[in-house]
């Protein structure tokens, strides 16, 4: 998957994972900052927080209707080999959905302007 990204690219992150170091050059990660011990956030790490919350919802948002498919209770042994295109058919065919995110949200809500 990351010989897909190209510089420029971002990507979403949960806490925990620390992939920066495998990362090509030039693509970023945004992870929701730790408190590392502190009893809250600063001010800039809670605007960081909340920014990429209003984007995650999506990002969830856009597997829950890949779920909806409910193609995992299709799945047998016989299909592993072919799983990872059946889920990708899934992926595929939500974009014939309603988008997500209306273009005008996309540009209130988007924090890597």
């Amino acid at each position: 998957l990351f010989s897909k990204l190209q510089a420029g690219d971002n990507i979403m992150a949960d806490r925990g994972f620390e992939i920066d170091d495998v990362l090509p050059k030039g693509v970023d990660c945004n992870i929701p900052p730790f408190l590392d011990g502190r009893a809250q956030l600063d001010a800039g790490e809670v605007l960081s927080t909340r920014r990429i919350a209003t984007l995650r919802i999506h990002v969830e948002r856009a597997i829950e209707r890949i779920k909806n498919f409910q193609i995992t209770s299709f799945f047998r042994i016989v299909l592993l080999p072919i799983a990872s295109e059946m889920i990708k058919a899934c992926f595929f065919l939500t974009l014939f959905d309603d988008a997500l995110v209306p273009p005008c949200a996309w540009a209130s809500t988007h924090i890597f302007k």
